[in-house]
């Protein structure tokens, strides 16, 4: 390397060292998307869940407030809902299933139904309307719904471990996206005056 491109090699990375944050700075910016889930997750009836659920997502790693982070809350609770239902469904139309268990089945599917469509709506509720109070009664619902299904292939004498492990999750979800919009809602919400 000559004298000229070794200066300006060196004139550049002391500027670079001018002007860039500090390493603890940039740590600090890089924690806190994983801050804030630790922090929402302790709040979760299943903080094991909601970490590993919320760090799967690749966005995680940049949502910096908690609109982002139940923006993408809301798009997992979405997917496992719709992936659930879609499970159900393929139960209901085989030819291996009890005839009996059908009627339970077909109230799942339009209990999943329901669910999907209250996530859906929680999600534009937050990121368009802004209006959080209806988006965690949404959520709250959904979680509702999957205990419906379970219950109504409890009362019909039916097990099945995949769908309560389904409903399971749905629930978990639906505790993530209550626990998301409650916090965004008091937040939006002025104090009451004295």
């Amino acid at each position: 390397m000559d004298y000229a491109s070794h200066h300006v090699l060196m004139v550049v990375t002391i500027c670079l060292l001018f002007i860039s944050p500090s390493p603890t700075h940039a740590c600090a910016v890089a924690n806190a998307p994983i801050k804030l889930v630790k922090d929402v997750c302790g709040q979760t009836a299943n903080y094991t869940f909601c970490v590993e659920a919320l760090e799967s997502h690749p966005k995680t790693v940049s949502a910096l407030d908690l609109v982002a982070i139940t923006k993408i809350a809301l798009e997992l609770s979405i997917a496992n809902a719709t992936s659930s239902h879609a499970y159900i469904n393929d139960q209901l139309k085989s030819n291996d299933t009890e005839p009996a268990k059908r009627p339970c089945l077909k109230a799942c599917v339009s209990l999943y139904n329901a669910v999907v469509a209250s996530f859906k709506s929680a999600l534009l509720e937050v990121t368009e309307d802004k209006d959080y109070e209806t988006s965690n009664y949404d959520v709250a619902i959904a979680g509702d719904d999957a205990n419906n299904c379970e219950q109504s292939l409890a009362s019909a004498g039916f097990q099945d471990r995949s769908i309560t492990t389904r409903n399971n999750f749905v629930k978990s979800f639906s505790n993530i996206g209550y626990v998301l919009t409650n916090l965004l809602y008091s937040a939006s919400t002025p104090p009451p005056s004295s």
